[in-house]
């Protein structure tokens, strides 16, 4: 998955010391032919760094703002830069989904609003939840894999992921870290419980 590959560059970037990066065009000028294999590779890496800031436009106090976040507000700051990125790409499915998400809960609740008893009011909700589940299914993995990080940047959606268990087939192995399946109302089964 090109995305998870991505965030995950993001983050590597974000973990070396901002003041060892310089401009990217600054190379050029003070570049001297490396003199070992060792500072060929910190060269290149430190290259590949100073690029990813660059390109995912991270300045010094974005760099010092992330240092300061637990685990799930870096992942949020870290796709939140990657979305803004590749919003072209991405943005109009993550709208699709969510207006889709948005159609069912609102038809839900109106057909809800017209009964009185409690388990005619069950037989809506899981009609209703058996529709999002149609929305599911169709979804890739590395649909999934963006689908929960999206939710963490935009809390109306994730709500309607929450409400409907949206997520319910990703598996937290497909997950950047594991330790980022600690979302409220997400609940993310691993495959060795899928699986039995």
């Amino acid at each position: 998955m090109r995305s998870k590959f991505e965030l995950k560059r993001i983050e590597q970037a974000l973990k070396f010391p901002f003041e060892n990066f310089k401009e990217w065009d600054e190379y050029d000028e003070h570049l001297h032919a490396p003199e070992s294999e060792w500072e060929e590779n910190s060269l290149f890496k430190s290259r590949k760094l100073a690029y990813t800031l660059k390109y995912y436009n991270i300045n010094n106090q974005d760099w010092d703002n992330a240092q300061k976040l637990n685990d799930l507000e870096l992942i949020k700051f870290i796709y939140v830069k990657f979305f803004n990125k590749f919003s072209h790409v991405y943005g109009h499915y993550f709208r699709h989904i969510y207006h889709i998400l948005l159609f069912i809960d609102k038809s839900e609740e109106e057909k809800k609003a017209q009964l009185i008893q409690a388990d005619e009011k069950t037989k809506v909700e899981n009609e209703f939840y058996q529709y999002a589940n149609f929305v599911q299914a169709q979804m890739t993995t590395p649909e999934l894999f963006l689908t929960f990080y999206n939710s963490l940047a935009f809390p109306k959606f994730k709500k309607l992921i929450v409400k409907y268990n949206s997520l319910e087939n990703l598996q937290k192995e497909e997950l950047i870290y594991k330790k980022h399946n600690n979302v409220e109302g997400i609940n993310l089964k691993s495959r060795e419980d899928i699986l039995s």
